[in-house]
């Protein structure tokens, strides 16, 4: 019998910095490898939607790594 696989996400939410500019959230992006789905929504969060699905511990590793860019956000959580 096999395993059943890991559940996989490809949706981060964002709410970036008040007042980034366009150049800095392009690079955001770019870094992240990361697109604009949607936002920002009433809580100033954007879903994100990352280049290709990953188990959740993975989503979680990038959720933590996106965090750590105060510069850029001001939250982050997994989908």
């Amino acid at each position: 019998t096999q395993a059943a696989p890991a559940p996989t996400s490809e949706f981060v939410f964002v709410a970036f910095q008040q007042g980034i500019s366009a150049d800095d959230m392009a690079a955001f992006l770019q870094a992240y490898k990361v697109s604009i789905v949607e936002g920002p929504n009433a809580n100033g969060f954007y879903t994100l939607r990352l280049s290709d699905p990953l188990p959740s511990d993975q989503v979680q590793q990038v959720v933590e790594s996106m965090k750590s860019q105060a510069k850029f956000v001001s939250n982050v959580a997994a989908s």
